[in-house]
């Protein structure tokens, strides 16, 4: 089993919100939240599980994470083709 394969299975049992947060990384809340086009208070919510991002909000945190919504909100890997 390689690396990404144990990092991908490691994932899937994580909730939503410290998915965002480990995709976030070391960047601040306020820069992250301004990549993604959200006030800071609303990726705080994101990353804590008191609200959930709409779709179109998901399409850019996959994209930056390198991965998809799928596999985001389930946890199942979904090869970007």
């Amino acid at each position: 089993m390689n690396e990404i394969t144990k990092t991908r299975e490691n994932k899937s049992n994580m909730p939503l919100g410290e998915k965002i947060e480990q995709i976030r990384g070391n960047k601040t809340s306020f820069a992250f939240a301004k990549e993604i086009g959200v006030e800071w208070e609303d990726l705080c919510r994101f990353e804590i599980g008191t609200k959930l991002p709409g779709p179109e909000i998901l399409s850019k945190i996959a994209q930056i994470g390198g991965t998809t919504i799928e596999e985001l909100l389930s946890g199942v890997y979904v090869p970007i083709k």
